[in-house]
C-alpha cells in the first residue's frame, strides 16, 4: 500500500492526476526499490511482455494487455508478483497474486528487453544525490520518456515530456473566499502534498466553514498570492 500511495502522490504531483495508465514501468521501479531495500534478502526483478506475441497480464476479461510487474521472492521462499498499476486492467488498484496462479495471469517476456527498458528507467532517475534520491518526482525526469524498449499495448502510454508542475495551490470557497473548506468524506486540502487527504471523495460538493455554503465547487487560489494578501502592507 505504501508504494502505490507513494506512486500516486508522485502522478499528483507531476501531472495533477492519479491516472495509472501507461505508468507501469515506473511503478514496477518503483516497488522493485522498496523490495530491495527494505526487505533483507529478497528479491525482485521487473518483468513485461508486449501483449501481443512476447508475454503480457491478462485483464479481467482475459485479453492479454501490455504490462510491466514485479516478480518477488521474499527470503522464506514465497514467490509472488507485485502489481500497483492493475487497475488500468479492470484489477484492485494492488495485486498480490502468488505462484503458481500467477504463472497463469502474468506470462513474461523477452527478459533482455524488459530489462533495457528498466535501465532507461534507472538513467532518467539517476540524480547527482544518487539513483533513488528522486524515486517519487517524476517531473525532475529529463530525456525521452519513450526510450523504453517494450512496445506495450496500453492506450495511452505516460508521455513525461507533457508533464508540468503547477504553483502550489490552496482550495477556497467560491463565495467568501475562505481555505477553510472540506469535502465530503471528510477531507481537507493539504497544500504540501497538494491533494485532499483521504483515500476516497464522495460525491455531494465541498462545504465553507467559515460561510456555511455547501454543495459548492472550491477554487483555486496560487499560495503565493495569498501568503502576500496576508502579509501586512
Amino acid at each position: 500500500m505504501l508504494a502505490r500511495r507513494t506512486f500516486t502522490l508522485a502522478l499528483r504531483g507531476a501531472f495533477g492526476n492519479n491516472d495509472t495508465q501507461g505508468t507501469c514501468l515506473f511503478a514496477s521501479w518503483l516497488v522493485r526499490a522498496m523490495v530491495t531495500r527494505w526487505i533483507v534478502d529478497a528479491r525482485a526483478t521487473i518483468r513485461g511482455g508486449d501483449g501481443h506475441q512476447d508475454g503480457g497480464c491478462l485483464d479481467v476479461d482475459g485479453t492479454l494487455r501490455g504490462h510491466y510487474w514485479v516478480e518477488i521472492e521474499l527470503p522464506g521462499g514465497e514467490r509472488g508478483v507485485a502489481d500497483i498499476t492493475a487497475d488500468q486492467f479492470g484489477h484492485p488498484p494492488i495485486r498480490w497474486v502468488p505462484f503458481p496462479r500467477a504463472a497463469a495471469e502474468y506470462r513474461p517476456g523477452h527478459q533482455a528487453t524488459v530489462d533495457a527498458s528498466a535501465q532507461d528507467v534507472d538513467s532518467l532517475l539517476a540524480t547527482s544525490d544518487g539513483l533513488h534520491g528522486s524515486s517519487a518526482d517524476f517531473s525532475s525526469f529529463a530525456g525521452d520518456s519513450n526510450s523504453t524498449h517494450l512496445p506495450v499495448s496500453e492506450s495511452r502510454p505516460m508521455n513525461l515530456r507533457e508533464a508540468t508542475i503547477a504553483t502550489p495551490v490552496q482550495k477556497c470557497c467560491p463565495r467568501c473566499g475562505s481555505s477553510n473548506i472540506t469535502a465530503d468524506g471528510p477531507a481537507a486540502w493539504d497544500v504540501a502534498s497538494q491533494k485532499w487527504v483521504m483515500a476516497t471523495l464522495y460525491d455531494g460538493g465541498v462545504t465553507c466553514n467559515d460561510c456555511g455554503a455547501e454543495e459548492i465547487e472550491a477554487v483555486d487560489r496560487a499560495v503565493v498570492d495569498l501568503a502576500t494578501e496576508a502579509s501586512p502592507a
